[in-house]
């Protein structure tokens, strides 16, 4: 072969060497998305971040973790034969799931939050819907305009009340009084130490049932906000399937509405 001829073939080489390199690179992202799932499958566990937050994450009076999530969790760790592991999260939930020491996040995913675009989420699972509470008997109860600025409006600090408080631009035009518990919201209101309260639908319904006089307050108009939840896992990991396949039979099989009913919590029903 002449010295030309060898050029021409190392060049052809280095071209294709050139054009397969990516694709190989690909191959392996692929490969490392469902080594993720194939290591948990033979580790046998799941490791689950969590926050407590009653009723979704809580411990119980024997000492032990309960709570919506909780059970949900582990019924879909059934469906994929594992044993769940819990582990509590917080502000760095996220980094502890990129650094690989949890497998998923399955407290406060908002599908709404543009901070999971890092991770890849599984379908949802429950709802949080968001109205405003005020005594019935205020004309602006019989479908008058409520004048918002001046007006004090509680929620819970940290809850999807404060967050509707903070993205409604109607509602930040009130004065914000926080409080650590949805029914100390309530009680703020029937005490009129509020003019109105920002809670969970579920929360609104059962009011009548939580053993306080909160029968002064009513639900002021349509919804305000609304957000939905879902389980976080390593960027392209295989995880996210495997738990949506789960889901999907929690909820034909009704269970997943079980647990929304026992715990007061609104589902996302596939």
């Amino acid at each position: 072969m002449t010295g030309a001829g060898m050029k021409k073939h190392v060049l052809i080489f280095a071209l294709l060497f050139a054009l397969i390199a990516p694709l190989a690179a690909c191959t392996g992202q692929s490969d490392a998305a469902t080594d993720d799932w194939s290591a948990i499958a033979e580790r046998g566990t799941l490791r689950i971040g969590v926050t407590e937050d009653a009723p979704l994450v809580y411990t119980g009076d024997d000492g032990t973790l309960t709570g919506f999530d909780v059970e949900l969790a582990v019924a879909a760790c059934s469906k994929l034969g594992l044993e769940p592991t819990f582990v509590p999260v917080g502000a760095d939930s996220l980094e502890l799931l990129l650094q690989g020491q949890i497998d998923c996040i399955w407290s406060g995913v908002a599908t709404e939050d543009a901070a999971w675009a890092q991770a890849t989420c599984s379908l949802p699972f429950r709802k949080s819907t968001q109205v405003l509470i005020m005594r019935a008997d205020l004309p602006e109860a019989d479908g008058g305009t409520w004048y918002l600025p001046g007006k004090n409006v509680c929620a819970q600090a940290g809850s999807d009340g404060e967050y509707a408080l903070s993205t409604n631009p109607d509602l930040m035009q009130a004065r914000y009084l926080p409080r650590d518990t949805q029914d100390e919201c309530l009680s703020a209101v029937a005490s009129e130490e509020a003019d109105g309260a920002v809670v969970d639908i579920k929360t609104a319904q059962m009011m009548r049932l939580s053993g306080m006089d909160f029968s002064s307050l009513a639900v002021y108009g349509e919804p305000i906000a609304q957000r939905s939840y879902c389980v976080a896992c390593r960027q392209d990991s295989a995880l996210a399937a495997q738990l949506n396949d789960a889901l999907v039979q929690l909820s034909r099989e009704n269970t997943l509405q079980q647990l929304g009913k026992t715990y007061g919590v609104e589902v996302v029903v596939e």
